[in-house]
């Protein structure tokens, strides 16, 4: 199922009132939806500021999954995204510079602007474009961090397990955004970060034994005449890395297996001295 669709599948769950046609929506649904949009840019922009890398996930695929939800309050029920895949090269999820996520944040802002500008003149077609524009933005700065495809799917997934074990406002008091519309969480409901920092730091892991690989090679392949060297070594790495359970440097994984010789290679990436694994227990 694409993103769209989750979302489809959650508003017939709810039974939330979409158009059975395209049309503009009327002032109630306008305005909760475009302030919905708003909220969720905001996080992501408190996500910075805070240095929450895993807030900062979590406010992308939310923002992509109200401008899914708009779309089909706009009586969209098929929609094909116009947005390149994300990479499927292993990387390290991660905070832009402030410079690089204020151009994306006001990137993204200007889609929502000109979504609100183009309802607010009765342009439908403008309105779904512009909409379409949010999301294309939005996945395009999930790029700049650093999100595989895998890691958007995954974390996309567990927001999608948690909204759909929501409830319907029973009235606009029971809702934070005051509005019968909205659908909010249970006492009880458990938010996706969780397992949000399960996939980052199985991405992180899986670059770091990827790069422990190339690290490897070229060990070995300076010491060709060095029988102490073969290839079962490398699975110590690998193991080394892969059983890491808490914020750990990774070239003290590589130290403990290779000794003072990696330690004076003169080509290991600095890189290796530079990121740890999230810890859960600060999640």
């Amino acid at each position: 199922m694409s993103n769209f669709t989750d979302v489809v599948a959650f508003h017939k769950k709810f039974e939330v009132p979409v158009p059975a046609e395209l049309t503009l929506m009327d002032e109630k649904a306008f305005s909760f939806r475009s302030k919905f949009l708003y909220e969720e840019l905001e996080e992501f922009k408190s996500a910075y500021a805070s240095n929450d890398l895993i807030l900062a996930i979590d406010s992308l695929l939310d923002l992509v999954y109200v401008a899914c939800g708009t779309l089909n309050f706009l009586g969209v029920h098929e929609f094909e995204e116009t947005t390149q895949p994300l990479q499927n090269v292993t990387g390290i999820p991660t905070l832009l510079r402030r410079a690089w996520h204020h151009g994306l944040y006001l990137n993204m802002k200007d889609t929502i602007d000109e979504f609100v500008r183009q309802h607010n003149v009765g342009n439908l077609t403008l309105a779904i474009e512009a909409l379409s524009s949010v999301i294309r933005v939005t996945k395009e700065c999930a790029a700049q961090m650093t999100l595989t495809q895998q890691v958007w799917d995954d974390t996309w997934n567990a927001v999608q397990t948690a909204n759909m074990t929501k409830v319907r406002a029973a009235s606009a008091a029971d809702s934070k955004r005051g509005s019968s519309l909205d659908v909010v969480k249970p006492k009880g409901w458990v938010a996706p970060e969780r397992t949000h920092v399960e996939v980052v730091n199985r991405a992180i892991l899986e670059y770091a034994a990827m790069s422990s690989h190339q690290l490897y090679r070229v060990i070995v392949d300076e010491n060709q005449d060095n029988e102490e060297f073969d290839d079962s070594m490398e699975v110590k790495v690998l193991l080394s890395f892969n059983s890491s359970q808490h914020p750990k440097l990774i070239s003290e994984a590589v130290l403990a297996v290779f000794g003072a010789q990696a330690a004076q290679w003169h080509d290991v990436p600095e890189m290796f001295n530079s990121f740890t694994v999230i810890d859960m227990g600060q999640s």
